[in-house]
């Protein structure tokens, strides 16, 4: 493939992939998702929404980001979610089946969007430094208010959209996914915490 040929294959993703993701913001948007839109933006997501959760978040160098481990981890999970989803939506009799595709266009969306307000607060941190102010947890905090804001905000429609629910059904099967990343992510932030209280400063 020559330079030509590949730029115009960027260009064309570029554009396909940011289309999707304004789209995916707007309620009334006629868009319709494709495997390949899904997965390859999930992609996207996963190794920006890595990049920034690692080098500001948690503060490491990019060279030592360790991005397959990271990445799998995160793709692990949002494949649990997807098979959370998927019962739910069984036992809450949805008309159509398309869990698995709301909670990858979903998902990764708001990890990208959680790992961007998550930057923003680093930023912020580093601003409060020249006040000798330090607030270590507000980056993870904040990441994780975005993540779970972005779920509760546009789940529940997609599920009405996408898998035939009633806006009852929908608001309880986006709490479901909403309540099970509220207690991963506290226990990730908030974990290390506890434990050194608990083991008095040693962890």
């Amino acid at each position: 493939m020559d330079l030509s040929a590949a730029l115009d294959l960027i260009k064309s993703y570029a554009k396909m992939h940011g289309e999707a993701f304004l789209a995916f913001f707007k309620r009334d948007s006629a868009q319709r998702w494709t495997f390949e839109q899904v997965f390859t933006g999930g992609l996207i997501y996963l190794i920006l929404g890595v990049t920034l959760q690692d080098r500001f978040i948690s503060d490491i160098r990019s060279a030592d980001i360790q991005w397959i481990d990271r990445a799998l981890v995160e793709a692990v999970f949002w494949v649990t979610i997807g098979i959370l989803v998927e019962i739910t939506l069984r036992l809450m009799r949805a008309t159509r089946d398309h869990g698995l595709l709301v909670t990858f266009r979903v998902m990764p969306i708001a990890f990208l969007c959680g790992a961007y307000a998550g930057a923003l607060g680093y930023l912020f941190c580093r601003g409060l430094a020249f006040f000798n102010l330090e607030f270590r947890y507000l980056p993870p905090i904040v990441n994780m208010s975005a993540q779970l804001t972005i779920i509760a905000a546009y789940m529940p429609a997609k599920f009405r959209r996408y898998c035939g629910l009633q806006k009852g059904k929908s608001i309880s099967a986006a709490a479901v996914v909403f309540l099970t990343c509220l207690v991963v992510d506290s226990v990730v932030v908030f974990g290390p915490l506890v434990m050194s209280i608990l083991y008095g400063g040693k962890v």
